[in-house]
């Protein structure tokens, strides 16, 4: 729930950390939160496979909106907010699955991805570090599941790839 509320596992398990290191909350805890927000990362991921593409428009004109009306309103005002940042969200994910539907036809990323069919520690190890780089393990889950809806990888390596975007976004 607070990663689907805050749309970021990496955020929900920093906060998490910072509990443990006030010990505020056990570290056993603490893992069993993580495990749930990569697993609430990989449901949201799996909705926005959907294309939502009208509803980002929708949310930021209605948050615009909002935002401009209450613009002394205070609480109301950051609600509206979220709206602009859902939609904002929604639309940059967008982009991204529109941007790999090229990457269908190229000749390279077979070749790349090829040797981490046959090495499953590789293939969780290289996305693990890809979503390091990329600081969204939602992003690249999203990324992994278009590859693996558009036959570019094989489903059960994008099983693979989505267990090492669990562990990059825990790291």
């Amino acid at each position: 729930a607070a990663t689907a509320l805050l749309q970021s596992s990496t955020a929900a398990t920093l906060l998490m950390l910072s509990f443990v290191k006030k010990h505020g909350i056990s570290l056993t805890a603490a893992i069993a939160f993580i495990i749930g927000a990569d697993i609430a990362t990989t449901i949201v991921a799996q909705v926005l496979t959907f294309d939502l593409s009208w509803l980002s428009p929708v949310l930021m004109s209605i948050g615009i909106i909002g935002h401009i009306k209450y613009e002394h309103g205070g609480r109301r005002r950051h609600v509206f907010r979220i709206f602009i940042g859902t939609g904002l969200m929604l639309l940059s994910l967008a982009l991204i699955r529109d941007v790999t539907l090229p990457l269908k036809t190229s000749e390279t990323l077979p070749l790349i991805m090829a040797p981490l069919n046959n090495d499953p520690s590789m293939a969780i190890a290289f996305s693990a570090f890809f979503t390091w780089i990329v600081h969204s393990s939602l992003a690249t889950i999203l990324l992994f599941a278009t590859f693996a809806s558009n036959n570019i990888i094989s489903p059960q390596l994008g099983f693979l790839m989505v267990i090492g975007a669990n562990l990059g976004g825990a790291l």
